[in-house]
């Protein structure tokens, strides 16, 4: 598999993703509970995933190793405060394949990486959903 197709993997054939890939409860609390705040974490949060994994492709196409670096570092720090665990350990080994300089031994990370990123991408309508119902269960 390319590097740059990464295949959707189905969750009851892969333990560590049949959770949820972001954990609301984690965002609430970091959110003070507030649900119109998680709603606007979740939504710059879609913006900044689906730009990355553009960013992520084009710089492996094109070998620039400091633009994967940064993008991974700016994906672990976003999806540790969202509370995606499987995103931010993808996006950290991604950055330190890209600090190593070892990117042309990483396509498995790069693939785990842009896997968790469409899972990410994929549950934020239904993240957004969830923290709706929470906020109107809690007025």
């Amino acid at each position: 598999m390319l590097p740059n197709q990464p295949q959707r993997l189905d969750p009851n054939n892969h333990p560590e993703t049949a959770s949820p890939p972001i954990d609301l409860d984690a965002l609430f609390e970091q959110c003070m509970d507030d649900a119109s705040i998680v709603g606007l974490v979740l939504d710059k949060l879609a913006l900044q995933l689906a730009s990355d994994l553009v960013r992520v492709d084009d710089s492996f196409r094109n070998f620039e190793t400091d633009s994967i670096r940064r993008t991974a570092h700016a994906l672990k720090g976003a999806a540790g405060a969202a509370g995606a665990a499987l995103l931010e350990s993808s996006a950290h080994a991604v950055e330190l394949r890209a600090r190593e300089g070892t990117l042309d031994a990483a396509s498995d990370e790069l693939n785990r990486l842009k896997q968790e990123l469409l899972r990410c991408i994929d549950y934020v309508q239904t993240a957004r959903d969830l923290a709706a119902m929470r906020g109107k269960k809690s007025r």
